[in-house]
C-alpha cells in the first residue's frame, strides 16, 4: 500500500541503444543543474483517509560517492527527507544511491533508472517500486514505458506542450505476516522540456482491491535559482 514514506520515495520515484542527441534529450527532460528547485501540491488517499502536503524537491551541488560524480537532489515530504545520489550516463538518468534523513547514503545495486535512451515512443525498461505500506519494506520490479514525447499537460504552474509521458506497472506476490499477498502497482509519469518532473499518479492495491491506495503529484512552483 501506499504510504507517506512511499510518497515520498516517488520523487526521486530504469540496455537500450544510444542514439544522437539522446544526451541532451535527457537533460532537457531530467535537468541536474544545482540550486534547482520544485515545489509539488501532493494528495495521498488511503481507505477513507485523505493527506496532502507541499514536497520540495532541490538540486544541491554535485559530490564524489561511490566513485562516481553524483547530484544529490533532496525531497522533502510529509516531515520526512530523502536525498537521491543522481547521474546522468550513456544510458539514460540513474539512481545510484539514496540516504533517508541522517542515515548513511546506501549504494542502489543495480542503478534504478529513471529514464533511458533512446527517448521516443515504445522505449521500455526495469526499474523497481517500493512499498511500505505493509508491516514490511517491500522492493520489487516494474516496467516502464514512454507512451507519448508529445503531451500536453495542465498542472498548477502551467500549462507544458511537448511532454514526455511514462506509464509504469508492476506485480509481486510476497510472503507477509499475514499470509500470501498481491501488491500491484499502475502509475503514470510527465516529464516537460527544460522543468522536469510535473506529474504522477500512481495507484496501488493489495490482492486485487482489497486494499487500495492513490497518490497524485503535481508542480505547483519551478525556481531555476537565477
Amino acid at each position: 500500500m501506499l504510504t507517506r514514506r512511499t510518497a515520498l520515495a516517488v520523487l526521486a520515484g530504469t540496455p537500450l541503444a544510444v542514439c544522437t542527441g539522446c544526451q541532451d534529450r535527457l537533460a532537457l527532460y531530467y535537468p541536474l543543474a544545482a540550486e534547482l528547485t520544485w515545489r509539488y501540491r501532493v494528495v495521498l488517499v488511503q481507505g477513507s483517509e485523505t493527506f496532502t502536503d507541499t514536497a520540495v524537491v532541490t538540486n544541491l551541488s554535485p559530490v564524489s560517492i561511490f566513485d562516481r560524480t553524483l547530484t544529490p537532489q533532496r525531497s522533502q515530504l510529509f516531515g520526512l527527507t530523502v536525498v537521491r545520489f543522481i547521474a546522468q550516463t550513456a544510458s539514460g538518468v540513474a539512481l545510484f544511491a539514496q540516504q533517508h534523513g541522517e542515515e548513511p547514503p546506501v549504494a542502489r545495486e543495480p542503478a534504478d533508472y529513471l529514464l533511458r535512451t533512446p527517448i521516443a515512443v515504445g522505449t521500455s525498461w526495469s526499474s523497481s517500486w517500493e512499498s511500505t505500506g505493509t508491516t514490511m519494506a517491500v522492493r520489487f520490479p516494474t516496467v516502464k514505458t514512454i507512451a507519448s514525447t508529445r503531451a500536453t499537460i495542465m498542472v498548477p504552474a502551467g500549462t507544458y506542450a511537448d511532454c514526455l509521458h511514462v506509464k509504469i506497472t508492476g506485480k509481486a506476490e510476497v510472503a507477509l505476516p499475514r499470509g500470501r499477498t498481491t501488491i500491484e502497482v499502475a502509475g503514470e509519469e510527465w516529464y516537460a522540456p527544460r522543468i522536469g518532473f510535473i506529474k504522477s499518479v500512481f495507484r496501488e492495491t493489495l490482492n486485487q482491491g482489497e486494499a487500495v491506495s492513490e497518490l497524485a503529484m503535481s508542480l505547483a512552483i519551478f525556481d531555476s535559482g537565477l
